[in-house]
């Protein structure tokens, strides 16, 4: 059974996927009714089927190992209510292959419906299983009121990482800002493929998404645009690259009060510990990390 960051790593793996497919899938619904979408030209709704249809399998391993088993009806009736609203979604997903089945009538497009849907419920069990587990974290708990936390606490959802916010606006000095030099290689290849003006592959399309966070941390870094979160950090985890000697350290930090949530990597050694109160400077919209508590992080 995979612990509660590791679920919340599944779901926003899933949830990336699922809008991916979602974008494809409308672009070429666009198409499909005769309006040309270059962005795509390469890209057809059976070989999309065949990318997500893997998703579809990896987030259902991950909801039936994990599954929330044995609930009281208390507990069924507080998760209905935190999840109120993604149990709404399911109706769009119903009305959208309804929509495939009357209007475009096409096999491999009302398959590809199934699949985002599919990919979905995952993403709902798979959640029903992390709020189980926050449910019963005593450990932050008690994290929260060593730090004086007055508020009620809850666990962190996918939507807080995904949040974009600009206050406090933070000026930071060009000797404490950073942008990398895989940010830079980033915006090179980002800018020869738009030169050519063409995405082949729906692979294609995943790797500029991915490109464009290293696109805006450039801009970030000439323009100043910082802002900052200030929470308690809830969690470390040690890792490594594949080869097994690049050590890195994860780290989590919530802003439980106003509903915020970043994560970073770190190289060097971490000088604080689970429970600190931290202050983060990062990016406005890549939320790449350059400060914490006024520290250069490497």
């Amino acid at each position: 059974m995979i612990d509660q960051r590791g679920l919340k790593s599944l779901r926003n793996f899933s949830a990336g996927m699922l809008l991916i497919s979602i974008l494809i899938n409308v672009l070429l619904v666009i198409q499909h009714f005769g309006y040309k979408v270059n962005v795509i030209s390469g890209i057809t709704i059976k070989n999309s089927i065949q990318f997500f249809a893997i998703t579809l399998v990896f987030t259902s391993i991950g909801s039936i190992f994990n599954k929330a088993k044995n609930l009281s009806q208390d507990t069924k009736d507080e998760i209905k209510l935190k999840m109120r609203l993604m149990l709404f979604g399911i109706v769009f997903f119903i009305l959208y292959i309804l929509f495939l089945v009357f209007i475009i009538n096409d096999l491999y497009f009302i398959i590809s419906g199934f699949i985002m849907l599919g990919i979905y419920i995952n993403i709902i069990i798979i959640t029903q299983k992390i709020i189980v587990l926050g449910m019963d974290d005593h450990q932050a708990r008690w994290r929260a009121a060593v730090n004086g936390t007055d508020y009620n606490l809850e666990g962190s959802s996918i939507f807080w990482r995904w949040k974009l916010w600009v206050t406090p606006f933070e000026k930071v000095p060009f000797n404490k800002r950073s942008v990398g030099t895989g940010n830079i290689i980033m915006v090179i290849i980002f800018g020869y493929t738009l030169l050519q003006r063409r995405v082949a592959h729906i692979l294609d399309v995943i790797f500029l998404l991915i490109v464009l966070r290293g696109c805006f941390s450039i801009i970030e870094y000439i323009l100043g645009l910082y802002t900052s979160l200030t929470g308690t950090c809830t969690g470390i985890k040690e890792a490594s690259r594949g080869d097994g000697h690049k050590r890195y350290w994860m780290v989590f930090v919530t802003d439980f009060k106003n509903k915020k949530e970043i994560t970073f990597r770190t190289y060097s050694y971490p000088y604080f510990s689970e429970g600190d109160e931290l202050k983060v400077v990062h990016g406005i919209i890549s939320k790449q990390v350059i400060l914490v508590n006024d520290r250069v992080i490497k």
